[in-house]
């Protein structure tokens, strides 16, 4: 590339006229020097792209952000506990310096919600602000089970509304195998097999709130699995909250998982 001292100032010049329409009009004279700042500044302007089209662009902004671990040894932070005698803060094997929880659920009478063999559950509860059309809710969290679960269906995270309790989507395991599916058909849309026990995986989810076009972005140990198109809101007027443990049909079978490192964020479009 040519410096500025050895550009050739007649053929800019030249250029500058028919730029500014005088390569015809004899009385107009440019000289070296008035060159030399005309040359300097079309530059500028150009490598500024101050001649482009200006284009507006949307920026995200994290409104709010909620995280919960249980180093405090205390659950004051969640918004609700469902049957609290299977929930306990305590170390992991192998990790004494760390607090999880630990949530066990067992076939007791005193484990089913409203006596219903069909909701045998031990669950916390959160509800994010701002679950609206058009905003964004990211969820992680990490889980480990120290023993793989029955092929029986075991909801460990769902979405729900606070007003009509439906469900809009959730995470299950079945034996080894994890799934994402769809509660408004019952419809899988994204599965993974050879989940183990006595291993910590990370979830991610990036939830786009919409009564007919919402999505789902997952990731898995930081990995992504993909974006999953469906409703997310049940109504406009209502708003999500999320549950995470177990849910699953009445069973004599007592199992457990492991649960840590919440991070909720609230993410808007400006």
């Amino acid at each position: 590339m040519q410096s500025a001292e050895q550009v050739n100032y007649s053929s800019v010049t030249f250029a500058v006229k028919s730029i500014l329409g005088f390569e015809r009009t004899s009385y107009v004279e440019i000289n070296a020097s008035m060159c030399r700042i005309l040359f300097i500044i079309l530059t500028f302007l150009f490598s500024n792209n101050l001649f482009a089209n200006n284009k507006i662009t949307k920026t995200t902004v994290v409104d709010n952000e909620w995280q919960a671990n249980f180093e405090s040894k205390s659950l004051v932070r969640w918004s609700y506990i469902l049957h609290p005698q299977g929930i306990s803060l305590l170390p992991p094997p192998n990790e004494p310096s760390n607090i999880s929880a630990y949530i066990e659920i067992k076939g007791d009478a005193d484990y089913l919600w409203r006596g219903r063999e069909d909701l045998n559950r031990v669950e916390l509860q959160y509800k994010p602000m701002n679950t609206i059309d058009g905003s964004t809710t990211e969820v992680s969290w990490r889980f480990m089970l120290p023993e793989l679960f029955s092929d029986d269906t075991h909801q460990i995270a769902y979405w729900e509304s606070d007003s009509s309790y439906q469900q809009s989507f959730r995470l299950q395991l079945n034996g080894e195998d994890l799934s994402l599916v769809s509660s408004a058909n019952n419809k899988e849309l994204w599965r993974i097999s050879n989940i183990k026990a006595q291993h910590w995986y990370s979830i991610n989810l990036s939830i786009t709130w919409s009564i007919t076009q919402g999505s789902v972005d997952l990731a898995v140990d930081g990995e992504p699995q993909g974006r999953f198109v469906m409703p997310t809101l049940i109504a406009e007027d209502e708003s999500m909250f999320f549950q995470l443990g177990i849910l699953r049909h009445q069973s004599s079978r007592v199992e457990a998982i492991w649960l840590d490192d919440f991070i909720v964020r609230n993410i808007s479009a400006h």
